[in-house]
């Protein structure tokens, strides 16, 4: 098979030298030279088509010419296409715009968006500020047992410390930070159970969140459990509130763990465990901070 075919092609190659001579003693030779009559032109031809017939496995002068007749018909088809397309991609544009309007007058809790600008976070009044401070010291004054007779923490300086050092640490010091924060807005349009508003130490918005920021001292939260239901009403607006605004929201629990003063694992334990959903979901991160005993001690301020 092999010598055939080398045969074959010998033989073309034969008749293309033979063509190509003949065209050439036609075109220099014979007067006038240069010139090309239509017999010279048809030898030409054939000459082509047999280099053609060579150089592909298949060869045909029908499919040379049909090409130009199947481009013409596909380049029909695309633009069949591309009208097809634009006519889906403005339906698709239209059904997303529509979306769109629908969510931007009725976010996820029904609410228009007029109401939803204003659950805003302003700080709180200076008599919601005291009662807090006097809620947060009954149990400070039922834990006098465990630290020394004549010492009583000062909430205030140990809020300011504890502030200033998550700042500080999560570099947030050049963004303002507003003491004694709250949440202000138709709360009863929000929440459906209660109208009260927790009152959170500081509340500090970054470039991508909203931070409410809650001390507590680390052995005390521990033991007692009316904070830990404190904890989950705050929990509980701020989950709300992030649904509500749909950003980043979530409660940064500052516990300080006072050199000297016991603590309980096991309740910080429980804690985590009980707010886990909370910590898992991003709502609540808990930060620990531990003064040394001169800044605890600064803490402190001595009765007469």
């Amino acid at each position: 098979m092999g010598t055939k075919n080398w045969f074959v092609r010998c033989l073309i190659i034969a008749l293309c030298l033979f063509l190509g001579a003949g065209i050439f003693y036609r075109f220099v030779c014979i007067a006038p030279a240069g010139d090309l009559d239509p017999g010279m032109l048809v030898v030409l031809a054939l000459l082509v088509i047999l280099v053609l017939s060579e150089s592909f496995n298949n060869f045909s002068l029908g499919s040379l010419l049909s090409m130009s007749k199947d481009v013409a018909e596909k380049k029909a088809q695309v633009s069949d296409l591309k009208v097809e397309n634009r006519e889906l991609r403005s339906q698709v544009i239209s059904i997303a715009t529509t979306v769109s309007q629908r969510q931007t007058s009725t976010n996820i809790l029904g609410l228009p968006q007029d109401i939803a600008r204003m659950f805003t976070v302003t700080a709180a009044g200076e008599a919601e500020v005291e009662e807090k401070q006097a809620d947060e010291q009954v149990p400070a004054q039922e834990h006098q047992e465990y630290r020394p007779a004549r010492k009583r923490l000062d909430r205030r300086k140990l809020e300011q410390f504890s502030i200033e050092r998550f700042l500080k640490v999560n570099e947030l010091v050049q963004f303002p930070a507003v003491r004694e924060a709250k949440l202000t807005a138709q709360m009863e349009i929000v929440d459906p159970v209660s109208t009260s508003s927790p009152i959170f130490d500081a509340y500090v918005t970054s470039l991508d969140a909203e931070i409410f920021i809650e001390v507590q001292v680390t052995n005390r939260f521990g033991i007692m459990s009316f904070q830990r239901d404190r904890l989950y009403v705050m929990l509980t607006k701020l989950s709300r509130y992030r649904a509500l605004k749909k950003t980043n929201v979530f409660l940064a629990l500052v516990l300080v763990s006072i050199p000297g003063e016991e603590v309980r694992p096991s309740q910080l334990s429980r804690l985590f465990t009980e707010f886990q959903p909370a910590i898992s979901g991003g709502l609540l991160r808990i930060v620990d901070i531990t003064p040394t005993e001169q800044e605890a001690a600064g803490f402190y301020e001595v009765d007469d």
